[in-house]
Order: structure tokens, then C-alpha cells, then sequence
């Protein structure tokens, strides 16, 4: 079952994972976030995931609560 959730709780979470990156010493949000990314791209390559497949199946959950 699907949960419903509101775009502000979305980037709450996404705020809470990325904590860990921006926390570094002369890290900013844009780099926060490359690092984040490229660490579950690597995340996704250990465990036989599609990360390429998920961004894409991601970006259409994302266009579709925004528009």
C-alpha cells in the first residue's frame, strides 16, 4: 500500500539523508548532493540494481507530484 505524503515531507527525507554529506568540512548543498547521488549509484551497482532504470521510474513519480 502507498503511502501518501505531502512534497514538504519528501524533502524533510531528503534533508535527513543528505545531513551526512553536508556536514562535511567545505561541503556545500550541490556538492552534498553529487556525492549522495554518486554514493547510491555505487550503493545501486553492489546490489545488481538498475540505478539508470530507477532515476528514470524516479523522475516520473517526481514529475507527476509536482504537476
Amino acid at each position: 500500500m502507498a503511502r501518501n505524503i505531502e512534497n514538504e515531507d519528501r524533502v524533510r527525507r531528503a534533508d535527513a539523508a543528505l545531513s551526512a554529506y553536508s556536514s562535511a568540512p567545505g561541503a556545500d548543498q550541490e556538492c552534498a548532493l553529487v556525492d549522495f547521488l554518486a554514493d547510491v549509484m555505487h550503493w545501486a551497482s553492489a546490489h545488481g540494481q538498475d540505478f539508470p532504470a530507477a532515476l528514470e521510474t524516479a523522475t516520473g513519480h517526481y514529475d507527476a507530484e509536482t504537476y
